[in-house]
């Protein structure tokens, strides 16, 4: 692992080792996957060990914030704390996390299709063409931006 790590190609790793270059990406992706797999396990305990810790923060600041009577005033530095910390616990959990959506431009395009053919009936012959181009080029692009995620629709699944 370390002569990959250190750049060396499959067929060098071979030669220095004295053993096919087969065996050698054999091995590695062997090693790789057992990294992987430690490497998931080991994100998994993290991630459960910093949400029992940010749930028991949360709950002494719970108490804290939260005055004992109707009468007594809200402790606001608790309260920053408190959203602070659901922040972060969001984004250990992953419940802010960007989601993919994935979108039909067939609908889109047979919306669009009757308003072209009306911009086509009242232009000149010869824009008919270009015009038709253009939305289609655009069609392209608003579909391109939208499974880049440069682009995304409100609502859409």
């Amino acid at each position: 692992m370390a002569l990959r790590v250190a750049g060396f190609s499959l067929r060098k790793i071979a030669k220095a080792v004295g053993i096919s270059h087969e065996t050698v990406r054999r091995d590695l992706t062997a090693v790789l996957a057992e990294t992987r797999e430690s490497t998931a396990s080991r994100a998994e305990e993290l991630r459960t060990l910093t949400h029992s810790r940010l749930e028991s923060l949360i709950n002494r600041l719970w108490a804290k914030a939260l005055p004992l009577s109707v009468d007594d005033p809200l402790d606001y530095q608790a309260v920053e704390k408190i959203l602070r910390a659901i922040q972060i616990h969001a984004r250990v959990m992953g419940y802010d996390a960007p989601q993919k959506h994935q979108v039909d431009l067939t609908l889109m395009q047979s919306a669009v299709a009757p308003v072209v053919d009306a911009i086509i009936a009242v232009i000149p012959e010869d824009s008919a063409e270009r015009v038709q181009e253009a939305v289609m080029h655009a069609l392209a692009s608003v579909e391109r931006e939208l499974s880049t995620g440069v682009l995304s629709l409100p609502g859409a699944q």
